[in-house]
C-alpha cells in the first residue's frame, strides 16, 4: 500500500487550527495528512475532533500518534507509530487492515524492519535542537535506498530543501515549524509539497 499523501503536518504543542486549516485549504485533496500528536491525553482527545472535520473537509488524512484506542474512536485514516510504540501488526488489529500505518525510523536497519508499514518518517534530516545528530540528503539517501516502503523526510525539512530530498528518494516531508511558524502557513504548506507533486 502507497501512501497518496506527500507532505505530513503535524501539529505543535498548541496547534493554530487557522493555521491547519490555510494550509490544506492550499493543497489538492489527497495530498496532505495531519499527524495528531499532542503528548497530553486530554489536549489530543480535545483536538482530535476538531482536527478531524478540518481533514474531512480538505481531503487530509488523520493520523493518531501513539493513541490506537483513540484513532479508533474518531474513526482516524491511520495511526503514526513511534520506533519504541505499538506495533504495526497492533496497530492493523485496531484499526482494520486498510488503516495508513506511518512509522518513525532513524536508519536503514528500522526502515527494513517497517515493511509492513504504509510510511515511514526518517528523522532528524537536518539540525533539530534535542534530536540527535542530523543525517543531512546524502545520509538520507544512504538510509532510504533500498527501502521497503515509501520515505519522507523529517526535521528541519524547508521549500528549499525539499527537491533535493525527493531528487535522493524521498516520497514526500513532514514538518511542525516549517508549516506552522510560517508567516504565510498557506504558501509554506503548497511550496514544500510541489516538489513532491510534480
Amino acid at each position: 500500500m502507497i501512501a497518496p499523501f506527500v507532505l505530513t503536518l503535524i501539529t505543535p504543542p498548541a496547534p493554530d487550527l487557522a493555521r491547519l486549516r490555510d494550509a490544506l485549504a492550499a493543497l489538492p485533496p489527497g495530498a496532505a495528512a495531519v499527524q495528531l500528536r499532542q503528548p497530553d491525553g486530554a489536549t489530543r482527545r480535545a483536538l482530535a475532533q476538531p482536527i478531524a472535520a478540518l481533514c474531512r473537509d480538505h481531503g487530509a488524512a488523520l493520523l493518531v500518534n501513539d493513541d490506537l484506542p483513540l484513532a479508533a474512536a474518531i474513526g482516524a485514516d491511520g495511526a503514526q507509530l513511534p520506533e519504541r510504540g505499538p506495533s504495526v501488526v497492533a496497530a492493523r488489529e485496531a484499526l482494520g487492515e486498510a488503516a495508513w500505518i506511518g512509522v518513525s525510523r532513524h536508519d536503514a536497519a528500522g526502515l527494513r524492519a517497517a515493511r509492513d508499514a504504509t510510511v515511514a518518517l526518517l528523522s532528524p534530516v537536518f539540525t533539530v535542537p534535542g534530536n540527535g545528530a542530523p543525517l543531512g540528503v546524502d545520509g538520507f539517501a544512504r538510509a532510504a535506498r533500498g527501502a521497503p516502503l515509501p520515505v519522507h523526510a523529517l526535521g528541519g525539512v524547508t521549500a528549499a530543501s525539499a527537491p533535493a530530498l525527493r531528487d535522493v528518494g524521498a516520497s514526500g516531508a513532514a514538518v511542525i515549524r516549517a508549516v506552522f511558524d510560517a508567516k504565510d502557513a498557506a504558501a509554506a504548506a503548497a511550496a514544500l509539497a510541489a516538489p513532491f507533486l510534480a
